[in-house]
C-alpha cells in the first residue's frame, strides 16, 4: 500500500509548489493529512506485522492529531448540510506518548458514523486529560468525545453496538450502510492498548461516544507524519547535477524524476535492473536513485554490480524503497548502497542528500 501513497504523497508535494488558490492550497492540505494518515496507520500495520509483538506508544501532539482527523470530514460533513464542530482542552497543545495510529483511527470510525447517520444538526468532536485513580498505571487519561444530533439508539442497540456484525436501527435503514464491524473494530483497537469506548443516547435523539486512552505526559514533540504541510520546501539552489533514476513503476519513476526537474537537475530514467547498468557504463552520473525491490534484477543486484565493477570513483548510489524497515543496513553497506531515502519521499529531505552527493562528486573530481 505504501508504494501507491507514496506516489500520491509525492503528487501532492509538486502541486504544492504551483500557484495555488487559498481554497485549492486548504484542499490539497486535507488531502495532504488524509495521506499522511493513511500512511501512519499502513505503517504501524506493516511494523506490528514484522514485530509480531504489541504496539509501541510514541510522542505526539493530541490537539493536532484530532484537529487533523476532524479536517478529513469537514467536507463530508458539509456536503450532508451539518456543522462539524471541535472543542480541545488547552493542556492538549502540548504532547504525551499514546498509541496515535490507534487513537486516530477510532475518533475517524466514530465520525464517520456520525456523519453518515446524523440528517441534519451537527457533529462535536472534543477532548481533554484527566487524572484517573492514582493506583492505576500511568495516572492520565485521555478523554475523547464525539457528539451528534442524529437519531441515536434505542436501549437494545446500546447493548449490542460493540459486537460484530450488529447495525444500529438507523443503519440499517440507512442507504449505503456498513457491514456492522466499525464499532466492533474501533472498540477492539482500543481494548489492545487499554482504552474503552462507552455510548449514551437521550430519549430527545442524539448519540454520545466516549473514548478513554490512557497515555503519558511526555516533552514536545513533532511527529514527521502529522506536521504541518509546507508550501514550498527551503532549497539553497538549483541542483546543477546529473542523476539516474532507476524504478519499474513508470508512475513513481516519472514522479520522482518531475521533482528532481523541479530542483534543476538533469537526469536519465532507467526502467529495471538491465537498463540502469547499461545507463551507469555509458554515463557519468553524480548519483542513482534505486528503488530495491523490482522484479528479475533487484536494486541490491545493481548496487553491488556497480560495486564490484567501479573502477576509481563511482557515483553515490542512494536507495528509494517503501519497505525501509526489512532494509538491512549490513547487507545495504556490503552492496555498495550509501544512504536510504524512505517513501514516501521528503523533497527536503531528498534535495539535502542529493546535496551532500554532488559536494562528494565534485571533491571526488578536483
Amino acid at each position: 500500500m505504501r508504494t501507491p501513497l507514496a506516489a500520491m504523497r509525492l503528487t501532492a508535494e509538486l502541486i504544492a509548489k504551483e500557484p495555488l488558490s487559498d481554497t485549492q492550497r486548504t484542499r490539497l492540505e486535507i488531502l495532504v493529512r488524509a495521506i499522511d494518515n493513511l500512511t501512519g496507520m499502513t505503517s504501524s500495520l506493516v511494523y506490528a506485522g514484522a514485530s509480531g509483538g504489541p504496539p509501541q506508544a510514541e510522542p505526539a501532539g493530541v490537539h493536532n492529531l484530532l484537529e487533523d482527523t476532524a479536517n478529513l470530514f469537514r467536507l463530508a460533513a458539509n456536503a450532508n448540510g451539518l456543522v462539524l464542530t471541535t472543542n480541545f482542552d488547552p493542556t492538549l497543545e502540548g504532547s504525551v506518548t499514546l498509541y496515535p495510529g490507534h487513537l486516530t483511527r477510532t475518533v475517524a470510525t466514530l465520525l464517520d458514523n456520525a456523519i453518515k447517520y446524523t440528517g441534519n444538526g451537527m457533529v462535536h468532536l472534543s477532548a481533554c486529560c484527566r487524572i484517573r485513580d492514582p493506583a492505576s498505571s500511568g495516572g492520565i487519561v485521555l478523554e475523547v468525545t464525539v457528539t451528534d444530533t442524529g437519531p441515536g439508539l434505542k436501549e437494545a442497540d446500546i447493548d449490542s453496538v460493540f459486537k460484530p456484525y450488529v447495525r444500529g436501527t438507523a443503519a440499517r435503514h440507512a442507504a449505503g450502510g456498513g457491514a456492522g464491524l466499525g464499532l466492533w473494530g474501533a472498540s477492539e483497537l482500543l481494548k489492545e492498548v487499554g482504552g474503552t469506548m462507552e455510548v449514551s443516547s437521550p430519549e430527545q435523539g442524539g448519540c454520545q461516544f466516549v473514548i478513554s486512552f490512557p497515555v503519558t505526559a511526555g516533552e514536545a514533540a513533532h511527529a514527521a507524519a502529522f506536521a504541518e504541510m509546507p508550501a514550498k520546501p527551503t532549497f539553497d539552489g538549483p541542483l546543477n547535477g546529473h542523476f539516474l533514476v532507476v524504478d519499474d513503476n513508470g508512475t513513481n519513476r516519472r514522479l520522482l524524476a518531475a521533482l528532481l526537474e523541479s530542483f534543476g537537475a538533469s537526469l536519465q530514467e532507467a526502467g529495471n535492473g538491465r537498463e540502469a547498468l547499461d545507463a551507469a557504463a555509458n554515463n557519468s552520473f553524480d548519483a542513482i536513485l534505486l528503488d530495491l525491490h523490482m522484479p528479475g534484477m533487484s536494486g541490491i543486484d545493481v548496487a553491488r554490480h556497480l560495486n564490484e565493477t567501479a573502477n576509481g570513483s563511482r557515483p553515490a548510489v542512494i536507495a528509494v524503497t517503501a519497505a525501509h524497515e526489512s532494509a538491512d543496513p549490513e547487507t545495504l553497506r556490503e552492496t555498495g548502497i550509501d544512504t536510504v531515502i524512505a517513501k514516501p519521499i521528503s523533497p527536503a529531505a531528498l534535495y539535502g542528500t542529493l546535496s551532500e552527493a554532488l559536494c562528494r562528486a565534485r571533491q571526488a573530481r578536483s
